[in-house]
């Protein structure tokens, strides 16, 4: 169960205060009290799970990332913002920022030893986080696995605890539209899951 989230705000840190400070009221507006009247147990299980979590801001990047599980990023860096040698093993990293070619959030040494895993190989390696690993030749674009690829079992993902993953999310809206769809299918299907106006 999620227990502490830490939040970076490398360029402006009291935003990462406001952010921690602001999140949680706003997470119980949009996913309990829409649901109290008509699902009550549910909003009561959605209450617990936001009052289990510790949201903390911080303004040493390194600090942070030294102690997380799972690291997420989404800034518009041009540069390496986290270090090969700040990441502990088993860390899974989601890297969303680098969308277009400049744009960078990690240190490309980190392609070193980590299973780089991206929503579409060819995206990733020319707009992505792997494309100055493999512009420097640090990963081969063959070597990016897809996520669809793991999901049935064509490509492996994690196989040891101590594996630094990283997920490179560029953004394909077909695969958002489709899993979406999925979802809602399979939901309908086995009459479970709520639908909640937002």
């Amino acid at each position: 169960m999620l227990k502490k989230i830490i939040v970076v705000n490398p360029r402006h840190p009291e935003h990462a205060v406001i952010f921690v400070n602001d999140i949680k009221e706003k997470l119980k507006m949009l996913f309990v009290s829409t649901i109290r009247k008509t699902y009550p147990e549910m909003a009561g299980h959605m209450q617990q799970l936001i009052d289990g979590v510790k949201f903390i801001a911080k303004s040493d990047i390194q600090d942070a990332v030294s102690q997380a599980d799972i690291i997420v990023t989404v800034t518009p860096s041009a540069a390496a913002l986290i270090q090969a040698d700040w990441v502990k093993p088993g860390t899974h990293i989601n890297a969303m920022g680098a969308d277009m070619p400049g744009k960078q959030e990690l240190d490309e040494n980190l392609y070193k030893t980590a299973v780089a895993v991206a929503d579409d190989r060819e995206q990733s390696a020319v707009s992505g986080e792997t494309q100055v690993a493999v512009q420097k030749n640090i990963l081969r674009k063959e070597c990016i696995a897809e996520i669809g690829d793991i999901l049935i079992g064509k490509a492996e993902g994690r196989t040891g605890n101590q594996d630094i993953t990283i997920f490179d999310s560029t953004g394909l809206a077909l695969q958002d539209l489709e899993t979406a769809a999925l979802v809602i299918e399979r939901s309908n299907n086995t009459e479970s899951g709520i639908l909640v106006k937002l």
